[in-house]
C-alpha cells in the first residue's frame, strides 16, 4: 500500500540532489531499483546516464524550458509504471522558490482532447496522470496499447436476496428493494436514495438487477485485471446516475456527484475504489469489413445522453444484467455484444468477425462505467446499410434516428471538436483507430 503524503510535508523539489534524498520512498513506491529509474530518465531525455546526472546533479533547472524538459523526463519514467500514485509525484514538484510549475499532463491526449470540465475536475483531484478524452476517463489501459478479451470478476456470488427483478412492484416492495441496494453505499448516498424512493410518484414498471462496478484491481505481478462488481437495481441507475445528467436543480445530487467523482479520480494505488453507484456497461465501436465506423444518432426520447445533446455514438452501449451476463468469475462480453447487435440492429452473431476490449473507463456526466472496445462485422458498409435502415424504421419510436459511415483512418481527428457525442464516443474512436490502423499487429480476439 502506498504511503499517503502528509499535507504538511514539503513537496519534492526539482533539484536532482533533493530528489535523490527521497530515493528510498520513491523507489519503494515505484517498485524498482533507483539505478534502473535513473537509466529510464536518462534514456527518455536522450542523454546518456553519466551526462544526464552531470547535467542535473546538485542543481535545479533555471529556466522555464529547462523545467519543462526535466519534468518531461521524470514524467515519462513515472508514466511507464502502473501505479497511478507514483505519477502524482510529478504534479507535486515545485521549483526551489516554492512556486508550482505549470500542470504537466502525463498524456498529451488529456491536455488536447479531454473536455475543459473534465480537466478541471482532474486537476482539482490532484490527478495529472489520467488518460482522458472527451467526457471519459480511463481507469485501465493495457501497456503497450492492445486489445484483450477477458476480465476477472470478483463479487459476493451469494447475494441472491437483492438480485431479484421486479415487475410492477408496489411502493413497499420498491422501497424495500432500494433500501437493500442503497445500503451497499456510504450513508449520505443511501439516505438520498431512500428519501427519493419514499417520495417519488412514478414507481416505474420494470426494475431489472444490473451489474454495478465497485473497484478495479490493476494487473501487477500475479494479479490479473479484475473488476469487483455488485448487484445494482435499475431504479438506482435511473434515479441516481441518469438523473444527475439531466436534473440541474437537484443540488443535493449534484453535490454528491462532484464530491464522489473527485474521490474516485484522486490518485491511488493499484486498487481503485468507486464508493458511488456506477452501472457497468459494454460499449464498443462498430467496424465494417471494409474499414468504416458506423456512426448512429440516438433518439432523445430513448436516451438520456441524447436528450442532453450527446446524440451521436459509434456503436452500441449495453448494460450488464446480473442473472444473464455474469458467469461465475467472468463476464460474457461476447454474449453482451452479440445480443446488442441483434436487438438494436438485427445483425446476427454469425456476422461477428472479431472483437476486443481496450479499456475500463468512467463516464463523467453520469458516473457510469464501461468496458470499452470494438466489434468488427463481416459485412461491408453497403451490405450493412439495409440492417441500419430497417432499425431506423423499427416501430413508432426507434432507438436511432440517423446514421453515417466514416472511414476509420482520420475519423477521430475529424470528430474531435464535435460537442454532440456520447461521452465515450471519442475515446472509443481514438483507441480503435490506434489498434486497428496504427498498430494493426496488436493482440485481438479469436473469431
Amino acid at each position: 500500500m502506498t504511503r499517503q503524503r502528509d499535507q504538511s510535508e514539503p513537496p519534492y523539489e526539482v533539484s536532482w540532489r533533493a530528489w535523490m534524498k527521497n530515493a528510498r520512498e520513491i523507489r519503494r513506491d515505484l517498485g524498482i531499483r533507483l539505478d534502473e529509474l535513473i537509466d529510464q530518465v536518462a534514456g527518455s531525455s536522450g542523454d546518456g546516464r553519466a551526462s544526464f546526472k552531470k547535467k542535473w546533479y546538485g542543481r535545479a533547472p533555471t529556466s522555464e524550458s529547462e523545467r519543462s524538459s526535466f519534468i518531461g523526463c521524470l514524467a515519462e519514467a513515472f508514466a511507464s509504471k502502473s501505479s497511478r500514485s507514483s505519477a502524482t509525484y510529478v504534479s507535486q514538484i515545485k521549483d526551489p522558490t516554492g512556486s508550482p510549475i505549470a500542470v504537466q499532463w502525463l498524456h498529451s491526449e488529456t491536455s488536447k482532447f479531454a473536455s475543459d470540465e473534465l480537466r478541471r475536475i482532474l486537476h482539482g483531484a490532484g490527478n495529472h496522470s489520467a488518460f482522458a478524452i472527451g467526457e471519459c476517463i480511463a481507469f485501465f489501459l493495457p501497456h503497450p496499447l492492445s486489445s484483450f478479451v477477458s476480465v476477472e470478476v470478483a463479487a459476493d456470488w451469494k447475494a441472491k436476496k437483492i438480485t431479484k427483478t421486479w415487475d410492477k412492484p408496489t411502493r413497499s416492495e420498491l422501497i424495500a428493494c432500494v433500501e437493500q441496494h442503497a445500503n451497499q453505499y456510504p450513508g449520505e448516498i443511501a439516505q438520498y436514495l431512500k428519501e427519493r424512493v419514499s417520495t417519488t410518484i412514478d414507481l416505474g414498471r420494470y426494475h431489472e438487477c444490473k451489474v454495478g462496478l465497485r473497484a478495479v484491481a490493476l494487473p501487477v505481478k500475479e494479479q490479473r485485471l479484475t473488476v469487483v462488481v455488485n448487484p445494482l437495481t435499475w431504479w438506482i441507475v435511473n434515479q441516481f446516475n441518469r438523473r444527475m445528467v439531466v436534473e440541474k436543480n437537484d443540488t443535493v445530487l449534484l453535490d454528491l456527484r462532484d464530491r464522489y467523482l473527485k474521490m474516485t479520480l484522486a490518485p491511488s494505488d493499484n486498487l481503485l475504489h468507486l464508493e458511488h453507484p456506477s452501472g457497468l456497461y459494454v460499449e464498443v465501436t462498430l467496424v465494417t469489413a471494409d474499414g468504416n465506423f458506423l456512426m448512429l444518432r440516438k433518439n432523445p426520447s430513448k436516451s438520456v445522453m441524447a436528450d442532453t445533446g450527446r446524440e451521436w455514438t459509434c456503436g452500441i452501449e449495453e448494460n450488464l444484467l446480473w442473472e444473464k451476463m455474469v458467469r461465475t468469475k467472468n463476464v460474457d462480453i461476447r454474449g453482451v455484444i452479440a445480443s446488442g447487435l441483434y436487438d438494436e440492429l438485427g445483425i446476427p452473431k454469425e456476422q461477428i468477425a472479431k472483437w476486443g476490449l481496450f479499456a475500463i473507463a468512467l463516464e463523467q456526466p453520469g458516473l457510469n462505467s464501461a468496458l470499452l472496445g470494438f466489434v468488427q462485422i463481416k459485412l461491408k458498409a453497403k451490405d450493412m446499410e439495409p440492417y441500419v435502415k430497417k432499425a431506423l424504421k423499427k416501430g413508432p419510436n426507434p432507438d436511432f434516428l440517423g446514421y453515417r459511415f466514416q472511414e476509420i483512418a482520420g475519423a477521430f481527428q475529424a470528430t474531435s471538436k464535435r460537442k454532440d457525442l456520447h461521452p465515450t464516443t471519442l475515446m472509443r474512436l481514438f483507441l480503435t483507430e490506434q489498434v486497428l490502423v496504427r498498430f494493426p499487429r496488436a493482440k485481438r480476439s479469436p473469431t
